[in-house]
């Protein structure tokens, strides 16, 4: 029923020859693929192309590969006249050559690949269980990750109440929240703000979701969330899985609305 991404030439021909329902392409068009739905499925090769390539966030399921190595290197092709008319000297030249190539191939991938693995792990969010916390909201209710389990969570980290950029994006949550319903999720804000504060900021803006009072940032903490230029808290948002994974991870201090809309896209693909 699934069209799976095949690399072009021999392997693809022997997919075909087996039964499989493949498609041969090169790894530039597997992206554009997953897209338009050409193809279901693909095989790659390893961290650092995928997270070039953003299959991580095309893919309904995505699989970090480890730090499988794929060695690319130029081949060089002789006859067997010419390397037979070459000196013992020149043939051990080229060995060392080969080797040498092959040695700066594979240390190369493993570093750069180790790079990736780390970025899409720990910036990226891919596969990540969520920690374990437990915070009050503004109406004193202890809320914990294990009472999401279960159900979806968006986790909004906002700077602070009632500032232009926080209230537009909480009223954008507001004003969506039936659609968040619809997909079974929870939605819950987070400030550094105090009982107090969330309590008059959710009763001016008529705010249903709870708003979780990290006096302390020791969530923001737990779950990385990056300061911009070092001084002011992000606006980042977490979209979480029924089973307490990460599956996306949304970075804007600016559009505080295009978080509610990225959450509601999120939710779609994982219902899907």
């Amino acid at each position: 029923k699934y069209k799976f991404r095949t690399p072009p030439g021999i392997p693809g021909q022997t997919y075909k020859d087996i039964g499989i329902a493949s498609v041969a392409m090169g790894g530039g068009d597997i992206l554009p693929a997953l897209q338009a739905g050409t193809i279901d499925a693909a095989e790659w090769c390893c961290p650092k192309p995928d997270l070039v390539f953003g299959f991580y966030k095309v893919l309904k399921h995505y699989y970090l590969q480890g730090l499988h190595q794929v060695v690319v290197n130029a081949d060089f092709y002789m006859t067997g006249k010419l390397y037979n008319s070459l000196t013992d000297h020149e043939k051990k030249s080229l060995e060392v050559a080969a080797n040498a190539s092959l040695a700066k191939s594979l240390s190369y991938r493993i570093y750069e690949n180790g790079k990736a693995l780390a970025e899409l792990t720990t910036k990226h969010g891919v596969g990540d269980q969520i920690p374990d916390f437990s915070l009050s909201d503004q109406l004193g209710v202890s809320r914990t990750n294990k009472q999401a389990k279960g159900r979806p969570l968006v986790l909004f980290f906002y700077p602070k109440d009632d500032t232009p950029g926080c209230t537009a994006e909480n009223c954008g949550f507001r004003d969506k929240y039936d659609l968040f319903k619809l997909f079974g999720a929870e939605v819950w804000g987070v400030s550094g703000d105090d009982e107090a504060s969330h309590r008059s900021f959710a009763d001016k803006n008529k705010l249903p979701f709870p708003l979780l009072c990290d006096t302390e940032n020791s969530l923001r903490r737990a779950f990385g969330v990056p300061k911009v230029l070092g001084l002011l808290d992000g606006r980042v948002t977490y979209i979480i899985d029924s089973k307490g994974v990460i599956r996306h991870i949304f970075n804007d201090l600016l559009n505080g609305p295009a978080h509610v809309n990225e959450a509601l896209r999120v939710l779609g693909e994982i219902r899907n």
